[in-house]
């Protein structure tokens, strides 16, 4: 798994290799289900649209950690609130969806209202070719809006038995060998995060607490697996600055006391350490790549 600014930072060189400033729309309208094995699977075989969005709605989260996705069956809305306006992943989610209902329905489906949190593309009819509805962006959170009679639309490949099924398996079947060292991982770093956001230290005995055990027990798990708390607590306190340095403006003083740091000088230090550079150069860089690429950034 990589930090959500690793993942910004992937889509970023992505557009620069290719040159398409709409790189994550164009990825997600070229998704097929094979390309998603289970997600993928599970979708073409829902009864209808209405049927998948729900179910893909408590997945994606298993796929992409903690994502706040969800589906609204009486406003027909699928939503999903990104922690900031860079465009290409939320546009890869929502053209992958779009096009995986238009691989399986018995008939045409468009969304009929779409709504993205990032900026204006410098080529909006792009998106409105694709999606068939100009988007409104500058939105609180995005979303696409289908109609009844569109969420109604059954799915060729429909076996509501095996999609209930895959539904049940998917926890199993997407975690490969060596899922319980990533579960811990995953459970130690959301523990640690959620401590760091609310402003606490998050110690091994917090975090123990926070999960339901011993910080004696919680030690010899991380042991068995060949985790240290200490670089886990590291990692996630790094991922977490990267995030409001290169997605925010928040001042860097307020950044390094809400994360642990007993001053400005002793995050900088820290920053400069994991990636090479102060924070105040990486927000220049950052911010002066996404205004030499596109607007929307």
């Amino acid at each position: 798994m990589v930090s959500y600014a690793e993942g910004v930072r992937i889509w970023e060189a992505a557009e620069r290799l290719t040159g398409d400033p709409n790189v994550g729309l164009t990825a997600g309208a070229r998704c097929r289900p094979d390309q998603i094995p289970v997600l993928g699977t599970l979708f073409g075989h829902c009864a209808d649209l209405a049927d998948a969005l729900r179910r893909l709605a408590r997945l994606v989260p298993m796929v992409i950690r903690g994502v706040p996705v969800g589906f609204d069956g009486d406003s027909g809305t699928f939503s999903y609130t990104s922690p900031s306006t860079t465009p290409h992943g939320v546009d890869a989610m929502f053209a992958a969806v779009v096009q995986l209902a238009r691989h399986c329905a018995e008939a045409p489906i468009a969304p009929c209202e779409v709504q993205l949190q990032s900026a204006p593309p410098r080529h909006p009819e792009v998106y409105e070719r694709f999606f068939e509805v100009r988007p409104r962006w500058g939105a609180k959170r995005s979303s696409l809006r289908f109609t009844r009679a569109t969420l109604a639309i059954p799915f060729r490949g429909a076996a509501p038995a095996l999609a209930a099924l895959l539904e049940e398996r998917a926890p199993a079947l997407i975690e490969p060998a060596g899922a319980e060292r990533r579960d811990l991982r995953a459970a130690i770093t959301a523990a640690i995060r959620a401590s760091l956001q609310d402003g606490l230290d998050p110690t091994l005995s917090r975090v123990a607490l926070d999960l339901g055990t011993s910080p004696r027990t919680l030690q010899r798990r991380l042991a068995d697996r060949g985790l240290r708390f200490t670089a886990l607590r590291d990692a996630t306190r790094r991922a977490l600055a990267e995030e409001a340095v290169l997605t925010g403006s928040e001042p860097t003083l307020q950044i390094a006391l809400r994360l642990g740091f007993a001053s400005r000088s002793s995050f900088e230090r820290a920053f400069r350490r994991w990636t090479g550079e102060t924070p105040a150069r990486a927000r220049e860089r950052s911010l002066g790549q996404g205004s030499g690429s596109s607007p929307s950034e």
